[in-house]
This record gives C-alpha cells, sequence and structure tokens, in this order.
C-alpha cells in the first residue's frame, strides 16, 4: 500500500473502532483510536499473515498487550479480512465472539490471549524465544500503552529479550501521555521511556506513531537491527481523528452515546471523503494552461519552453524546470507531507492541498526561470530580439505561461 491508502485504510480501521464501542456501549476507544495507525502498518504492511490461513506456521505473531484496546484489534483483523465488518457491531454482546478483550481460541487471527496488562510482553517475549530455538523465522510483535509500562513484569520480559538477544521481538509503547487515571506523568511517571529499553539492551526508535513515513522507517530499521531487540516509542494522539475525544483522558475507557456518535463518525467520514479526493485527482505543473499555448515568434510557448529546457542545434540547455524540482525535492517532500497531514486530519480539504502544492511549484519554476545562470543568448539572437539578451524572461511570457491544473487521475 502506499502511503495515501494507508491513510485511507486506518481511517476505516478508526470508523469501525468508533462503531463498535457505539454499538456495545462500553469499551476502550481512546487508546484503540491512538494505535490505529500503528495497527493499520502491521496488518496491511509489515506482518507476513493471510487471512485464509490464521494459523499458518510461519505467520508473524502479533500480541496485543493493552488487551482493552481491543476495538481497535478487532476493527484491524475486520478490515484485513480475518471476519467479517459487521460483526464489529456485535462488541462485547452476550454471544459474541467478540470479547471485551482478545481471545486466540475463538477470535481467527488473534494469536495470544490479553488479560492483566503487563503479561502480554512475556507472551511475546516467549515465542520469539521459542522461534529461535526453532530456527524459524517468523518475527514477533506486541503492543504495550504507556500507562502498563508501570507493571513490573514489563521489565522482567525485557530484561530477558534483551538478554537473548532477541532481534525478531518488536516491542511497541503507544505513548499517547494519558491512562484511565489522567497524565502518566502524574500518576506514575515512567519517563524516559526510551532510556529505560536502552538500559535493558534494547535498540529504541522515537517516532511520531501517527506519521506513516515514520512508522515505514521505524519497522524497516528494526527489521534491520540485529543482535537486539527493537522497542518503538510510538508519540501518539489519544483519541486520534474524533475531534472531541483528542487528548481527553475521558475518553479511555467511556463509549459515544448516540449523539456524539454522529458527530465522531461525521469528522471521519469528512476525512475519507477529502483522501478520496486525493486518491482520485492530481496536480499538474508546468506549461499546462491556455497561456501556454500562445505564439511569440510564431511558436507555442510551451514548444520554446521545452526547447530551452533541452536545448537545440542553435539554444543551448537552460534546464530551469529540472533545476527547480531537483533544487527542492526535500522541501516539496516536506510540504506535501504537511498538507496530506492536515487533510488526514479534517484541517484542509483535498482540493485545497493540491491547490496549494501546485501554487508553491509554479513559484518554484517562476524563481528558477527568472534567477537561474543561465547561458546568455547568442549576440545573432540579441541583434534579432533588439538588444533583449536576458534568456527566458525577455517578454515575461514564459514566466506567465507557468501554471498548474487538477486532473482526474
Amino acid at each position: 500500500m502506499n502511503k495515501l491508502e494507508l491513510m485511507k485504510t486506518a481511517n476505516e480501521v478508526r470508523k469501525g473502532i468508533v462503531t463498535a464501542v457505539h454499538s456495545a456501549k462500553s469499551g476502550h476507544p481512546g487508546g484503540s483510536l491512538s494505535a490505529a495507525d500503528i495497527y493499520t502498518y502491521l496488518y496491511f504492511e509489515e506482518m507476513n499473515i493471510d487471512p485464509k490461513d490464521p494459523k499458518k506456521a510461519d505467520r508473524d505473531r502479533f500480541v496485543l498487550s493493552k488487551g482493552h484496546t481491543a476495538p481497535g484489534y478487532y476493527s484491524t483483523l475486520a478490515h484485513r479480512g480475518f471476519f467479517p465488518v459487521e460483526d464489529l457491531t456485535t462488541l462485547r454482546k452476550v454471544g459474541s465472539y467478540l470479547q471485551g478483550h482478545p481471545d486466540m481460541k475463538h477470535i481467527p487471527g488473534v494469536d495470544m490471549s490479553s488479560g492483566s496488562l503487563g503479561q502480554g510482553i512475556s507472551a511475546a517475549v516467549g515465542m520469539a524465544i521459542s522461534a529461535k530455538l526453532s530456527n524459524d523465522d517468523y518475527r514477533v510483535y506486541t503492543l504495550l500503552g504507556d500507562g502498563e509500562i508501570q507493571e513490573g513484569q514489563v521489565w522482567e520480559a525485557s530484561m530477558l529479550a534483551g538478554h537473548r538477544k532477541l532481534d525478531n521481538l518488536v516491542v511497541i509503547v503507544d505513548n499517547n501521555n494519558l491512562q484511565i487515571d489522567g497524565k502518566i506523568t502524574d500518576v506514575n511517571s515512567p519517563y524516559p521511556i526510551d532510556k529505560k529499553f536502552e538500559a535493558f539492551n534494547f535498540h529504541v526508535i522515537n517516532i511520531d506513531g501517527n506519521d506513516f513515513d515514520q512508522i515505514n522507517a521505524a519497522f524497516k530499521e528494526a527489521k534491520a537491527t540485529k543482535g537486539m531487540p527493537t522497542a518503538i516509542i510510538a508519540h501518539t494522539v489519544k483519541g486520534k481523528g474524533v475531534s472531541f475525544m483528542e487528548n481527553n483522558v475521558g475518553w479511555h475507557g467511556k463509549a459515544p452515546n448516540d449523539e456524539e456518535y454522529a458527530i465522531a463518525m461525521a469528522d471521519l467520514d469528512k476525512i475519507e471523503k477529502e483522501l478520496d479526493y486525493l486518491k482520485k485527482h492530481t496536480v499538474w505543473v508546468g506549461f499546462v494552461g491556455s497561456e501556454a499555448d500562445k505564439k511569440v515568434d510564431g511558436v507555442a510557448i510551451y514548444m520554446y519552453a521545452n526547447f530551452n529546457e533541452y536545448g537545440t542545434s542553435n539554444i543551448p540547455s537552460r534546464p530551469f524546470f529540472r533545476t527547480a524540482l531537483n533544487n527542492n525535492r526535500k522541501y516539496i517532500k516536506e510540504q506535501l507531507k504537511e498538507l496530506l497531514g492536515k487533510v488526514a486530519t479534517g484541517k484542509m480539504t483535498g482540493e485545497t492541498a493540491l491547490k496549494s502544492i501546485g501554487l508553491e511549484v509554479q513559484g518554484l519554476i517562476q524563481d528558477s526561470i527568472k534567477n537561474g545562470n543561465w547561458e546568455s543568448n547568442a549576440s545573432s539572437t540579441i541583434r534579432a530580439k533588439n538588444g533583449r539578451g536576458q534568456p527566458l524572461i525577455e517578454t515575461g511570457s514564459m514566466l506567465r505561461a507557468v501554471s498548474f491544473e487538477i486532473r482526474r487521475k
């Protein structure tokens, strides 16, 4: 999946979370929403799994140590195809296989049942040791809460993982700074989390756990790390994606009523609409508008621009377009990331994002035309142009012709 597809999938996972806890009239939406991007990346990009064969021997294993965030886990499994999405509305109901905590005996795709906080990481360490003893290639992932790591058992397991050099184990801490009783710094601060795991001989990576670029880089780094387990400290926003739940401890373990559910789904529907717009549209920047078709000395401006960009037998190459893009590649990428982030959080429409990047790149190309150190016109050309010798900008027609268009893909 590309980044946009992952973002769309994570949004669907979040809708499933909200729908499940609303239907159950109980559950834990806050920590489920904060970890939705981690869940999505693991199950749609990272892990070797097969929904058609949930128990295949060489599958990667996942243990949800913070088991109360089962709504996020279930929504991910459902959207990945392990069971019907419609079953999410049976969460916590009599007769449903979707209990309040994951149950490996009855739920397809669940590798380990969850119980008291702190226990899951011990099970994950055991799985990783088993793989080493059996010379199996599968990897083991476990997700913990930042409040959960106040439990001593977490550090007993971590000590063993470091001692056994379990480079097939990845521990992810959902560091959203809130637990059931309030801020983790007020209850029993676990900070510095990264230094603690380093002390237990882990390779540690700090990331924005709601940023797919950083998530992708972290898991690639973890896979490349040899001779020690990896801990990914994922700094997230509790209640991510739902305006009134974000950074609100009250939504740790409370279900939305009908009115709140409608608002939450409207938030997520808006994001879905705008991400879908981006999936179906793109922006073209360059000589694309009506100005580019106008002629100067009998030659269309877009053709004149092409002659200068690549050169001809009579015109030296003046690569203003490629220079603008190559010299600003990192900046453009950062701008795209920022704009996409705003769309994914409901702060900007997809159309506005495309217009913004179109204007940005248009300006970079125009600056390259005006300020580039391009080879001067030949003396014969200067005479033919009545003394105008500055290349590319004598009349300003090329500058005016640089534009952008939003088009359907």
